[in-house]
């Protein structure tokens, strides 16, 4: 390696120490005094760093609620392939990833519910190039057709999709609700996720997406 090369390579390990450092520093800021109350100022000096560097980074306080919700979702899906065994079906698979998303929200309750109230405040459901959540599910619902447990006739994105609203409307009206029953939130999330799939499961006589031949 090139003196150039260790030098670019030492530029961007720091970017990446101060990108985390501005990232935690929201996330600590939010959970504690709301998102409403924390500004990019405060951010940066919780961070050490200046505010046009925070901006550099994060060019709005909102993007810090839309690094949150993918870092959380992404964590989601890495805990649910790590502790599930490779042969477990498609339903079970979804079914468990939810459960472990709704009890992490349970137990950061005050940090999800100021970082959701962020997210709508920043239009994060407008913002965003490719819905987090939605495209796991996608192809887990396509893995599903093909392994003859979801109906050929679900189109995957639509179906992923009705999930993700299932979710989402199931934690607006926990936060809103500001309900604090043990699980209240797994509950509901369970409820909405299993309505949606049992009309994805293929019913008897249905067949299988592998039976059909290719989508």
């Amino acid at each position: 390696m090139t003196a150039e090369e260790q030098e670019l390579g030492r530029a961007e390990r720091k970017r990446l120490q101060t990108r985390e450092r501005l990232y935690h520093a929201a996330v600590s800021l939010f959970a504690e005094h709301g998102y409403d109350a924390t500004t990019m100022t405060d951010i940066a000096e919780h961070a050490d760093t200046a505010r046009g560097t925070a901006f550099n980074h994060f060019p709005t306080k909102g993007a810090f609620t839309l690094e949150w919700t993918r870092r959380r979702t992404q964590e989601a899906a890495m805990v649910t392939s790590s502790t599930l065994s490779e042969d477990i079906g498609t339903i079970p698979r979804i079914r468990a990833y939810f459960a472990y998303l709704a009890s992490v929200n349970e137990r950061e309750r005050v940090l999800t519910r100021n970082m959701l109230k962020g997210w709508l405040h920043a239009e994060g459901p407008l913002q965003e190039d490719s819905p987090w959540l939605s495209q796991e599910l996608t192809t887990w619902i396509a893995t599903g057709q093909d392994t003859g447990e979801i109906a050929p006739s679900v189109d995957p994105r639509a179906a992923a999709n009705l999930l993700r609203d299932g979710y989402l409307g199931a934690l607006y009206r926990w936060v809103r609700e500001g309900d604090e029953s043990p699980d209240q939130l797994n509950t509901e999330i369970a409820k909405a996720v299993d309505l949606v799939l049992a009309a994805l499961a293929v019913r008897p006589g249905e067949g299988s997406a592998s039976a059909a031949g290719p989508r």
